[in-house]
């Protein structure tokens, strides 16, 4: 009797066993076509029954930006390009190479709004308006001045949605005072916020 039930456990063990390798084996199969599925892009119940990824249609994915895009698509990327300028070049310089540069200034606008990567941009008045607010102890304390005294002063910006860091690089390269060596341009992006702040 007890011959029995080893021989009985033996075969359960086995049974196990074989399942197991078999479990495996379809994994292995499926692997090539499970592992690059995008479930954004494709019905998965469909791909299991037989249908190949090959054959099912691209289904947009909708971005936070609320864009649609091809899933693969690289989403862009806004960054601030900000405009450092020593304001000493700029007032040296005759009447009409300021308007010249100022030209060259609408016609970079319009080309990234052409493109469709400008968001928006402004150029800001002297640092002789700025006014710096501060707090102490529940007190506004607002003085005349920027916060620091640099030589160079924030002129102004932009901000572009773009598809990565060497466009925005490359866009700021092109811009006119850095073109001429007057002006430095920082490049941030911009920090993307959870969806439920996003208005």
């Amino acid at each position: 009797m007890r011959s029995f039930w080893r021989a009985l456990r033996r075969n359960q063990l086995a049974l196990a066993g074989g399942v197991v390798v078999v479990f495996v084996a379809v994994l292995a199969l499926l692997a090539p076509i499970i592992a690059p599925m995008d479930p954004n892009r494709y019905d998965v119940k469909k791909i299991l029954d037989g249908a190949s990824p090959a054959d099912l249609p691209v289904v947009p994915v909708t971005d936070q930006d609320g864009v649609a895009r091809t899933p693969g698509e690289e989403s862009p990327v806004k960054y601030m390009l900000m405009i450092w300028s020593d304001p000493a070049p700029w007032a040296t310089l005759p009447e009409a190479d300021q308007g010249q540069i100022m030209n060259e200034y609408y016609a970079f606008t319009q080309s990234i709004i052409d493109s469709k990567e400008h968001v928006a941009g402004d150029p800001l008045q002297g640092v002789d308006t700025a006014t710096t607010v501060r707090v102490r102890n529940g007190e506004v304390l607002a003085t005349d001045g920027p916060f620091a005294e640099t030589k160079e002063v924030l002129g102004g910006y932009y901000i572009v949605d773009v598809a990565d860091l060497d466009r925005a690089t490359e866009l700021a390269a092109q811009l006119p005072g850095a073109r001429r060596g007057f002006d430095s341009i920082e490049v941030r992006p911009l920090m993307e916020l959870p969806t439920e702040f996003n208005h």
